[in-house]
């Protein structure tokens, strides 16, 4: 995997080092420091003993982690913020700062702090798909029998021979079943060039 940088790129880079959210990234209801209402969000959590789990953070898709969705469903139904900002919120509950938020008994001690961002970056990639096509041609059932019957009989039964005699196919290219290349598509990921002007967003 290559990462191609240019100057502003890599400032921003240098941005992202100081827990600033990354540059593009807004949101309606949330910045990137803990406010005096996430913060009072966080205490209710730890008051009714929404205990956190970091589990999610080796997933692919933190949804699967039934915690984390705990977690998030109650911090929406709090807040009633966005998908992509309970993520975030969720993400630095259960993670970032829940050593400081555990030991604590003042919401107040918490606003100000620097809140990490945390959501869904998408990249374009060539996803790779393999497609079959069905078609009929010229052939012929073949077994070895005594008899007109004797042949009904091995054909009723499955014990032929069902050969082609290589002609001509008929097929309508318009009917092709596709299958994704899940292996092909993750191999290749080592050959991907990261543009960062490329990623989008999305919670």
């Amino acid at each position: 995997m290559k990462i191609r940088l240019t100057e502003s790129q890599y400032k921003r880079l240098l941005n992202e080092d100081d827990k600033s959210f990354l540059d593009g990234v807004t949101f309606s209801n949330i910045d990137n420091k803990v406010t005096p209402v996430i913060a009072k969000i966080f205490m209710v959590l730890k008051n009714k003993h929404f205990e956190p789990s970091s589990e999610y953070l080796k997933l692919k898709e933190p949804l699967v982690s039934e915690n984390f969705v705990k977690i998030a469903d109650a911090i929406r139904t709090i807040s009633g913020y966005q998908n992509d900002e309970v993520i975030l919120l969720t993400h630095n509950y259960c993670s970032v700062l829940w050593s400081v938020i555990k030991n604590t008994v003042d919401w107040k001690s918490l606003v100000g702090l620097p809140l990490e961002f945390y959501g869904k970056m998408n990249h374009p990639y060539s996803v790779n798909w393999t497609g079959y096509l069905g078609g009929y041609g010229d052939g012929a059932v073949s077994a070895y029998a005594t008899n007109y019957e004797d042949f009904k009989r091995k054909i009723d039964a499955g014990e032929v021979e069902i050969e082609d005699e290589n002609g001509e196919i008929d097929y309508d290219d318009r009917d092709i079943q596709w299958e994704r290349n899940y292996d092909y598509d993750y191999d290749g990921l080592d050959d991907l060039e990261i543009d960062l002007d490329n990623i989008s967003f999305n919670g």
